[in-house]
C-alpha cells in the first residue's frame, strides 16, 4: 500500500452519514415531485435514505426457506486495485525464483514484511539501483517504507538478491541470442568443477552420442568436420559454440543450450536445481494469472441459512455475540483486512440477484397474488413507489 494512502485504511474515519428524509403522506403520493423537492439537498451525498409514512407497509413477498441463491466469495485484500498490482508483482517474483530452483519468501526487516512492490517502485523513482547506491539514498528509501534509516543496507541486500535479477530478466527478453562478449566471465568459470547436476544434464546428450548414425560409410567417417555426432551439434544459443560441454546447460523445457557464462546474468557455477532458458522463464512468468476478484460459492443458501452462516462467522471472528459487535468495529476491521497482505479473510455476499429470475421482496405484477392478502398485494403492485414504476431511478 502506498504510504500516503495507507492511513486512510488503517485509520479509517467514516464519512458523514447520508441524510434521511421523512416525507409526509402528501409528499409521498407523488415520487417524481418529491425527488425533485429534495434533489438540491440530496444529490451532493450520492445517496439518501427515504423512510415512508407509517401507512406504507408492503408485505414481504419472498419465502425465506424457498428463496435460494449462490453467494460470491471475496477475499478482502483483493478488493483494492493497488493491492492487486502488488500481489501480481509478488506472484510473478515467486514464479521467477521457483523455476530457478529457489524457494522465495517475502523477507522481513524490523519484525515486519518488506513491501517488495513498493521497494521496486521507490528504487525506480529514485533513478535505479546504481544511482540510489551512489547517492546514498537507501536510508531515504527505508523511511519511505516505514522503516528506520538504519534498515537501508538490509533493503539494498534484499533488492539486489530478489528484485534486481528479476528486473534484469524482464528488461531484455531476447538476450539469450546473438554473439557472446563474455570472454572474461568464461575465463573465470574455467576452473568450476563438474558436478552431479552437470552430469545429469548432459546424460541425455551422451545417449544421443552412442546412437548409430545411418548411412555413414568409411569415406564419410574420414572427414569429421563434415559429419559430426549429435553431441557435437548441440551448441550455445548465444555464442554459437558447442565446446566447453562441462559448462553447457540444457533447458528442462525446450532443450535449448547455453553456457553458464553466456547467461544473463552470467552464472559462476552450474545450477543445482532445474535450469530453464530465458525464453521459457519469460513464458512462465507471463503465465502467472492476473485475474482477481470473486468466485462463486460452492454452497447454495436460502435467506435463513445465510443468516445463520453470517452470525456464526461474526461470532467466531470477533469472539463476541454478533449483536454485541459495534458497527464501527466491523467497518474498521474490514478496512484493516483490505490492506493486510497476509490476510486470508474471505466473505460471502449476494450480488447480481436479478429480480426477474429470483423474485423480489416487493410485490410484482408477475407474482402469484393469491391468498388472503391479495388486495393488499395488488395495491402495492400499482403503488407509485413500486419498483415497477421507479426502475428508471
Amino acid at each position: 500500500m502506498e504510504r500516503d494512502l495507507e492511513r486512510y485504511y488503517t485509520d479509517f474515519e467514516p464519512p458523514p452519514v447520508a441524510p434521511t428524509f421523512y416525507p409526509t403522506e402528501e409528499d409521498f403520493a407523488d415520487p417524481i415531485l418529491y425527488v425533485a423537492k429534495i434533489k438540491s439537498s440530496a444529490e451532493k451525498y450520492g445517496l439518501v435514505k427515504i423512510i415512508p409514512p407509517k401507512s406504507f407497509r408492503p408485505p414481504f413477498c419472498i419465502d425465506p426457506e424457498k428463496f435460494e441463491f449462490t453467494p460470491r466469495v471475496q477475499r478482502l485484500n483483493e478488493i483494492d486495485a493497488l493491492f492487486r498490482l502488488r500481489i501480481i508483482f509478488i506472484n510473478k517474483l515467486v514464479k521467477f525464483w521457483q523455476i530457478h530452483g529457489q524457494h522465495f519468501r517475502i523477507p522481513w526487516a524490523e519484525n515486519k514484511y518488506i513491501d517488495l512492490y513498493r521497494l521496486q517502485k521507490l528504487v525506480a523513482e529514485n533513478g535505479g539501483l546504481r544511482k540510489v547506491s551512489e547517492t546514498r539514498r537507501w536510508s531515504h528509501i527505508a523511511k519511505c517504507l516505514g522503516f528506520k534509516p538504519t534498515a537501508g543496507p538490509s533493503l539494498k541486500y534484499h533488492y539486489t538478491k530478489w528484485i534486481q535479477p528479476f528486473e534484469l530478466h524482464l528488461s531484455d527478453c531476447n538476450d539469450d541470442t546473438g554473439p557472446s562478449t563474455s570472454e572474461d566471465t568464461k575465463d573465470e568459470c574455467k576452473n568450476v568443477p563438474q558436478t552431479r547436476r552437470q552430469s545429469r544434464m548432459m546424460a541425455g546428450l551422451e545417449k544421443r552420442r552412442i546412437k548409430p548414425i545411418p548411412s555413414l560409410d568409411k569415406s564419410s567417417l574420414q572427414d569429421k568436420s563434415d559429419h559430426r555426432t549429435p553431441i557435437e551439434l548441440v551448441i550455445c544459443a548465444k555464442c554459437g559454440h558447442g565446446d566447453d560441454e562441462a559448462r553447457l546447460l540444457l533447458c528442462e523445457t525446450c532443450d535449448n543450450s547455453l553456457h553458464i557464462y553466456c547467461a544473463n546474468p552470467p552464472l559462476m557455477e552450474v545450477p543445482k536445481g532445474e535450469w530453464r532458458c530465458h525464453t521459457c522463464v519469460t513464458n512462465a512468468v507471463k503465465s502467472v494469472s492476473t485475474d482477481f476478484g470473486f468466485v462463486d460459492s460452492q454452497q447454495i443458501f436460502n435467506l435463513n441459512t445465510f443468516g445463520d452462516w453470517a452470525n456464526t462467522f461474526k461470532q467466531q471472528y470477533f469472539k463476541e455475540i454478533p449483536t454485541n459487535v459495534p458497527r464501527e468495529k466491523v467497518e474498521a476491521e474490514f478496512w484493516r483486512n483490505v490492506v493486510d497482505i497476509d490476510s486470508v479473510v474471505q466473505v460471502k455476499y449476494g450480488a447480481d440477484l436479478i429480480s426477474s429470475k429470483v423474485g423480489s421482496g416487493f410485490p410484482r405484477r408477475e407474482d402469484s397474488l393469491n391468498g388472503i392478502d391479495f388486495k393488499e398485494k395488488q395495491y402495492y403492485v400499482n403503488h407509485p413507489w413500486s419498483e415497477f414504476f421507479l426502475w428508471f431511478f
